[in-house]
């Protein structure tokens, strides 16, 4: 039986490892990016050294921007996400240009997190930190441009 573990924890080390290494390579070479900008914030990636925009939304289609703790239970707190929820129309066409499994994902969690709210990702500094800078930056843009009085 010692014989049958061991190579058993061989081949599940090789396995896992190939996987991760290529997981880890690929998450590094098509690194995802968020920018802020007076005309909104834009998601890219990088592909052969080029960074390549993948998604933009306009300031004037932000509703609101919050962040929310999800998935916790006591003690923990859970994951601190930080949400923009935008007008139907902007949702939409954010939600149709994700590929299909990643619209699948998005649609079990408009359930938890709001119907017309998508979460944001892959960004540095903190949740709480981006959270600040984009309630900020809304509020200067929209108000800058007589949207709010």
């Amino acid at each position: 039986f010692m014989v049958v573990e061991t190579w058993f924890g061989l081949v599940a080390i090789a396995f896992f490892g190939v996987l991760g290494t290529i997981s880890l390579v690929t998450q590094i070479r098509r690194r995802s990016m968020i920018t802020v900008s007076w005309r909104g914030i834009e998601e890219s990636r990088m592909r052969g050294g080029r960074r390549v925009g993948t998604r933009t939304i306009a300031w004037e289609d932000v509703i609101a921007i919050a962040g929310v703790h999800v998935g916790g239970r006591w003690p923990s707190k859970g994951q601190y996400l930080v949400l923009l929820t935008l007008t139907p129309a902007a949702c939409n066409r954010y939600r149709l240009g994700l590929p299909k499994w990643m619209r699948r994902l998005d649609a079990m969690n408009a359930g938890i997190i709001g119907p017309d709210a998508i979460a944001l990702q892959r960004y540095d500094g903190g949740p709480h930190v981006m959270e600040d800078l984009l309630a900020r930056v809304h509020r200067d843009v929209i108000g800058s441009r007589g949207f709010f009085g």
